[in-house]
Order: C-alpha cells, then structure tokens, then sequence
C-alpha cells in the first residue's frame, strides 16, 4: 500500500531505493524484498528545494539525481532509515537524462544552474563536463523534455568501449575521450544510428529501435536495409595557399569480398558542396596487394586552403579504411 508510481530504482545492500514519478521523495524495500515498503521508509535527498529524478549505485554508495543537484548516500546501518547524506558531498548538476554506467563513472546529460545543457561525468564529488562544442551546439537545439528521453548505450565493439546517447534528430558516441558522430544513411537520406536499449546476452549484442530488434554485426545492412558508407575528412594548407591534388590512394580492405564491388570518392572546395562522384573497382576474392587508388589524368583539382574529400559506398563491400594518402604539390 505504500509502493506509488516510480520512474527509476536501484539496488544497494539488498535493498531496493525508488524514485516516484511524480518527484518526492525516494523510498526503500525491506532487505531481500523488492516490494515491501514500510511507512516509514522515505527519505528525502532535497537539501535544495528541486525534484528527484534519477538514482544509482555507484562504488555502493547511493546517488541520487534532481533538477538542480545531485546528492550521496550511504547505508549506515540505522533505523528506520539507513540511508544517511554524505556531508559535503553534493554535486552542483542538475539531471535531465541519459544516465549511463560507462567506464568506472557514470555519465548523464545535465546542466549547472542556470548554464547551456552539456554531458557529465560523476567523479569524487564533483561532474566534471565532458562534452565538447560540437555536442554542447547539439543538445541545445533540444528541449529539456526532449532531453529527458536520450537513449544512452554502452557496447564493446572490437576492444574499443563506446558510449551512445541517441536524441530525437541526432546520434553520437563517446569512446577514449573524443567524440564522433553516428547517423545512418538510406537512399543518400541520413538520420539518427538506430541502434537503443543496447543489451548483451550469449556473448552478443541485441538492440531496440523504433518498431525493429536488431543484433549488432559486422554486416552492411541495418535492420535489413542497404545502407551507404561515408567517410568525410579534409586537408588544409597555412596562409590559404593553393595547392593541386594529383592524386589520393586509400587503404582499405582487399580481396575478401566474394562480388564486384566499387567506391566512389568526391572533391569539395568548401566542405558543403562535392563534385561528381569518381569511382573504382576493389579487388576480387584473393587480390589482397590491389590498391585503391584514384589518379585521373590531370589530377584531381586546385584548392586555395582547404580541399574536402568524401569516400563513400552503397555496395556489400569490406569498407575498414586504415590509411588515407594524398599527393599534394
């Protein structure tokens, strides 16, 4: 009778600690037994007048998130609330969403009091900010509300650990400090990576998105459609020099793939507008010395300060890009 609607839980020391939807105060089960709610057994995290969000267990230490800050609690064993505030331990972030166990920390999408919102990640005492420009420019096209529905995404994907937070419009990943964007493109159309609720069982990665399930695979279809290929990258010269380009070869996989298969490249003066696409052929199944490379007669053009390339690909081919070469004079 005393369990009231909830948007988040944690377990720590046996016990499960709830937040209500409606933002008052959090409250906990008795030992072993996730849905016995004594009377007596709601406390509240709100040294400062905002609402409870969020919470989580972090080194058994109990974190709850609200609208303006973010408190720390630990069992201390007494009654009838063992959950006692860590004195001086609260953290100056307001919790918005996308709370995710990443890396020993967790990270969320937040914001100081009265700052732009931005990505934090808890430390000792402290959320220091790791998002950068780029993704700071992101989030504040959004709403706080639409902020509050981030999908955050934790997988493993060849020995590099990656963050995802999926929004609305946009997707992005975190992984050794930097940040990347993610997007799927179907038919030259690109929208957010539809990859949410990432989860790992039988030593595989499944995914929820929209109205599909998924499974994470090195394949090039996404959820059954084709999709393209696109590497954006750019070379600048001090002082806006011109410069001409002769030609540009790419290392790439050769050999493994069983059809014919080609990829385009495109030349950009400005990084925006690309001209029209030139292509090549890739290896055959066993060619693994071919090389990549586009040399037309008379080069590939003059830029003053700034040549954009793209690389791109619609076909089921092998498309790991180790090195990109570019003969500049």
């Amino acid at each position: 009778t005393n369990f009231v609607p909830c948007v988040d839980v944690a377990h720590i020391n046996g016990r499960f600690v709830y937040i209500p939807a409606d933002g008052e105060p959090a409250f906990f089960s008795d030992v072993g037994d996730a849905g016995s709610v004594q009377a007596l057994s709601f406390f509240d995290a709100e040294e400062l007048p905002d609402k409870n969000i969020a919470c989580c267990n972090f080194n058994n230490t109990l974190f709850i998130y609200g609208t303006d800050s973010v408190e720390l609690f630990r069992d201390a064993g007494t009654t009838p609330n063992p959950f006692q505030r860590v004195s001086g331990a609260r953290i100056q972030n307001g919790y918005i969403g996308g709370l995710l166990e990443y890396n020993s920390t967790f990270l969320f999408i937040g914001r100081e009091k009265g700052q732009d919102f931005g990505i934090y990640a808890i430390g000792q005492g402290q959320a220091p900010k790791i998002s950068n420009e780029s993704i700071d420019l992101i989030l504040d096209q959004y709403t706080q509300a639409e902020l509050a529905e981030a999908i955050s995404c934790r997988f493993k994907w060849r020995g590099y650990d990656i963050a995802t937070f999926t929004l609305r419009r946009h997707s992005f990943a975190f992984f050794g400090g930097n940040w990347f964007l993610l997007d799927t493109v179907f038919d030259g159309v690109s929208r957010p990576w539809g990859a949410g609720y990432i989860t790992q069982f039988d030593g595989e990665y499944y995914t929820s998105f929209s109205d599909k399930l998924g499974r994470i695979a090195k394949i090039n279809t996404d959820y059954g459609e084709r999709i393209t290929h696109i590497v954006d990258m750019g070379f600048e010269q001090p002082d806006g020099d011109w410069f001409a380009c002769q030609k540009i070869q790419l290392g790439i996989a050769q050999g493994f793939n069983s059809a014919d298969g080609s990829v385009a490249i495109q030349m950009s003066r400005d990084g925006m507008l690309y001209g029209p696409p030139l292509y090549r052929n890739l290896g055959n199944l066993g060619e693994y010395s071919r090389q990549l490379e586009w040399n037309p007669p008379g080069g590939l053009g003059s830029y003053q300060g700034f040549m954009g390339v793209r690389i791109y690909t619609t076909e089921d081919v092998d498309f790991s890009l180790d090195y990109l070469s570019a003969s500049l004079r």
